[in-house]
């Protein structure tokens, strides 16, 4: 054996298996060979691994995702995923058009969430009257327009300012997203995505 697996254990260089300490899993079909000794407390299939939820967890033991032994005792603690992660999009179809296949590939936006399509092609006012998506414009309108970058050398006051700047157009956006939009289309979503990075960024350089 050598190294460390992808799927946190030890790779066996003779049977492509890994070694995690408990059962054997096999990176040929995203399962382990041995049922999960901890029963249906790991999750409904025995032989799955992280509860077919490999790319936001990790199970280095075999048993379940963060868990670990004490003594004669299995001690396992399921953890939510900070984020969903949606599915990759399906491959491209060598007999359709490409403007086709474009059309049926899912879109995402920067924070690899998949985008309505609808929203997509929706045009204004979206699902709102129109005075009121116009009133919920407005307020991205002078939201945004206003100084949101916070950058070294300003002072406490200054950076405070920025952030809620940021913050103020990043809730407009999603407002006017979310209500009148399905979700927003990819563009408009990037851009609150942006305004809530901007506030994360001005975040770091208060502390």
């Amino acid at each position: 054996m050598y190294g460390e697996s992808a799927s946190g254990g030890s790779l066996d260089a003779e049977t492509n298996l890994h070694y995690n300490k408990f059962r054997d899993f096999d990176p040929t079909t995203g399962r382990y060979i041995e049922s999960d000794l901890i029963g249906l407390a790991g999750g409904l299939s025995t032989y799955s691994y992280t509860g077919s939820n490999p790319l936001t967890r990790s199970d280095s033991d075999g048993l379940d995702w963060n868990c670990s032994v004490s003594g004669f005792f299995v001690i396992c603690t399921h953890t939510t995923p900070l984020d969903p992660v949606e599915p990759l999009p399906p491959p491209p179809q060598p007999h359709l058009p490409a403007w086709l296949n474009q059309a049926l590939s899912p879109t995402y936006d920067k924070a690899g969430l998949k985008v309505c399509p609808t929203a997509q092609t929706m045009p204004p006012p979206g699902d709102c009257h129109p005075q009121d998506q116009q009133r919920m414009q407005d307020t991205v309108n002078n939201s945004c327009k206003r100084p949101r970058s916070c950058k070294p050398g300003m002072d406490g006051v200054e950076l405070e300012i920025m952030k809620e700047n940021s913050r103020e157009c990043a809730m407009a956006r999603d407002e006017i997203n979310k209500i009148c939009f399905k979700g927003g289309d990819q563009g408009h979503r990037d851009a609150a995505i942006d305004a809530w990075q901007g506030v994360a960024r001005c975040e770091g350089m208060m502390q």
